[in-house]
């Protein structure tokens, strides 16, 4: 049952939004920061205790800036109430959140990250059964 503009809830709405924010600064961000490398490194280093980015390469960053890319599809297709967007989005929400722990190590595990991955995911899934 697709909903018109005036009945789209707030709630549904308003992660939408958040979640097309996010997705196209990850997008944008994380693709700056893959054609600028050198420069990341530089920074990542003196704004943070890493000593060292010898695991995190221009691919890996690259990785991130895609499966942002995927989450706006799946983003985009909610904001239409299309199911197939609820996989899309939970399938790259997830591989952003497991790919620090895979490619680096599980001390690379954001617990943040899976805490606001996993309350998105629940909102579109309590919106799930009104989608087609």
């Amino acid at each position: 049952m697709k909903a018109s503009k005036n009945e789209e809830p707030l709630l549904f709405i308003s992660a939408i939004y958040l979640s097309l924010l996010g997705s196209v600064f990850g997008i944008v961000l994380f693709g700056i920061a893959a054609l600028f490398f050198t420069k990341t490194k530089e920074l990542v280093i003196g704004v943070t205790n890493l000593t060292s980015m010898d695991h995190i390469t221009p691919l890996y960053l690259l990785l991130f800036a895609g499966f942002c890319g995927v989450s706006l599809i799946g983003v985009l297709k909610m904001k239409r109430w299309q199911k197939s967007g609820f996989y899309i989005y939970t399938i790259a929400q997830l591989a952003i959140l497991f790919l620090p722990a895979i490619w680096i190590d599980w001390n690379a595990f954001s617990v943040m990250n899976g805490l606001f991955s996993a309350l998105f995911i629940l909102i579109y899934l309590s919106f799930y059964p009104r989608m087609e």
